[in-house]
């Protein structure tokens, strides 16, 4: 199944994009309400909140807003917190994909969350979505919307990674400044010109679909990455790229290709980029 993370900071408009893609058919996944069901009552994971900080649980609930005023005052709090609740979030999000896949292979799975950039699943999926907004826009939409304080907003937003750093997972980058209609366009076209068809050459096992152009140098970072990621031992030569080994169909499918004559291609309906296998 092809899969796509959509990530952003917080006020970005991640979620309307998730949500216009969901529209055309995607399967999604909120990697922040899982989050909220990893803190559930009464669980393991709040046994180890309430043994960091007592004061934010009780009855074997976690005061949310609470929790929420410490770690984002305090990075080694924050780390702290995540250690415990993001191995969990992801474990649910590979299973919830492996449950899709199986129920539509063809299909098209999109994982939105802030957590991607250096985790460990920032390259585990097909592409990265980032979507993007100018910092007086998020601010707005975190006061007005959300109903959060100015100082509130800003030590959240300051606690995210920053655009440098989320710009290097990115395979397309959406700038959500401007109104719904130039964001539903966008997205629109994104889903015509590369998700669909990359979705449909994944399924279909072939490269069918998309011209012969060659990739950007950093089409090619990012797809050595996802290979790298699948545990392939991949360098770069004139033609394209190549692995050592045979390695195997799942972890090339992984990374985003196909069988191509002895070797394979990039699925990506953007550019064909050719890997040869070196025994």
């Amino acid at each position: 199944m092809f899969s796509i993370g959509v990530f952003g900071p917080i006020g970005s408009g991640k979620s309307r994009v998730a949500h216009i893609l969901e529209e055309k058919g995607a399967h999604r996944i909120d990697l922040d309400k899982i989050g909220a069901q990893v803190l559930a009552p009464s669980t393991e994971p709040v046994a180890e909140v309430e043994a960091l900080w007592p004061q934010v649980v009780h009855e074997g609930r976690v005061d949310t807003a609470a929790l929420a005023r410490i770690v984002f005052a305090d990075g080694d709090a924050r780390h702290a917190l995540e250690r415990i609740v993001h191995p969990r979030v992801w474990k649910k999000a590979d299973e919830w994909l492996g449950t899709m896949g199986a129920k539509d292979p063809s299909g098209v799975a999109v994982i939105e969350s802030a957590l991607l950039p250096g985790s460990t699943h920032e390259w585990a999926y097909h592409m990265n979505l980032f979507v993007n907004a100018d910092e007086q826009t998020r601010l707005d939409r975190l006061t007005r919307l959300r109903n959060m304080s100015a100082d509130d907003a800003r030590a959240r937003m300051n606690a995210q990674v920053p655009e440098s750093v989320a710009r290097q997972i990115a395979d397309v980058e959406i700038d959500n400044t401007g109104d719904a209609e130039i964001l539903a366009s966008e997205v629109d076209y994104l889903w015509s010109v590369r998700l669909e068809p990359f979705a449909r050459n994944l399924s279909a096992m072939n490269r069918s679909l998309g011209p012969d152009f060659p990739p950007d140098p950093e089409n090619v970072i990012r797809a050595m990455k996802r290979l790298t990621a699948y545990g392939l031992d991949v360098k770069s030569s004139a033609s394209g790229l190549i692995v050592e080994g045979k390695g195997s169909a799942a972890q090339f499918y992984g990374a985003g290709f196909v069988p191509y004559q002895d070797g394979y291609v990039s699925a990506d309906p953007t550019y064909a980029l050719r890997v040869t296998l070196e025994q």
